[in-house]
């Protein structure tokens, strides 16, 4: 597991225990911290026990967030982030966009966009 994930499991481990690494890139990370925030202050107040997150993972440009059991509002929570994903670049953060290339659906600054076509 690399470093950024590390820290969020610490920070969060009612929701993170149950992860060995998360399928996705640094660039989400500040999506993670606030949406595993929101899930781990619910399981606090509500005092939910048997609820994390199974796994964390792109698919198609987007951020996939799945949990063991849910109620309403983790799963709002959870499509907010899944949201918000798609208009920010998996690889550094800043506002992306989802775009097909090399056959991969990819949610990139243009930066980051121009970068892979480039390697090509």
């Amino acid at each position: 597991m690399v470093a950024w994930q590390d820290e969020l499991k610490q920070k969060y481990p009612l929701t993170l225990s149950h992860l060995d690494y998360f399928e996705c890139d640094q660039g989400w990370s500040n999506l993670l911290d606030a949406l595993c925030s929101v899930i781990e202050k619910r399981l606090k107040h509500q005092k939910i026990k048997e609820t994390y997150a199974i796994q964390i993972k792109e698919k198609f440009g987007g951020l996939r967030f799945y949990m063991s059991s849910l109620d309403e509002f983790i799963d709002g929570a959870i499509a907010l982030a899944e949201k918000q994903s798609v208009h920010t670049c998996e690889v550094c953060g800043n506002p992306g966009k989802t775009e097909v290339t090399k056959g991969w659906y990819k949610t990139l600054c243009i930066e980051h966009l121009n970068q892979l076509k480039k390697d090509d």
